[in-house]
């Protein structure tokens, strides 16, 4: 199933679709997170600690958890005209996935090529795409969840309560 974009005329959602609408846009990104964290375990215990490994293990884990709190902030904060502290820094907490995603992405993945001017390397060369392509949706599952709660703000979404 392939994850659904945010379409461009009004859409009526029920409650329980929302939430289940809203887990197919953050279900990718989780996964991916979810996976970096396990690898770099893995490699922590192989290599030992780092600085690269202590950014990738609090960076996947800080990022899913905020990823989860914006949609669920998405959810629950839909038609509240009062703001609070609490959900401005969950909104602001939306950055971290999308900093996270592009430090994947652009470090992590493309800068690691510049190995490949020193020797080649079939498994560097594997390992810089894969993060890329993990950074990539990431990025992109950030962006879905931040178009679907901009939507359901200009109106364009529309939430009934069943």
């Amino acid at each position: 199933m392939s994850t659904p974009d945010i379409p461009a005329t009004i859409l009526e959602l029920r409650g329980g679709e929302t939430s289940s609408y809203l887990a197919r846009l953050v279900t990718k990104p989780i996964l991916v997170f979810l996976i970096v964290f396990a690898a770099t375990v893995v490699q922590v215990f192989r290599h030992g600690i780092s600085i690269r490994y202590l950014i990738l293990l609090s960076g996947s884990l800080a990022a899913g958890i905020l990823l989860l709190a914006f949609g669920l902030l998405v959810i629950t904060g839909r038609g509240r005209k009062r703001r609070s502290i609490l959900a401005m820094l969950i909104a602001f907490g939306g950055f971290v996935p999308y900093i996270f995603g592009c430090y994947l992405c652009f470090y992590e993945g493309l800068w690691r090529l510049k190995g490949l001017f020193d020797s080649f390397s079939v498994s560097l060369l594997v390992v810089s795409l894969l993060f890329v392509i993990a950074g990539y949706i990431i990025v992109k599952g950030t962006y879905l969840v931040s178009e679907f709660a901009r939507k359901i703000d200009e109106e364009q979404i529309v939430i009934k309560d069943s």
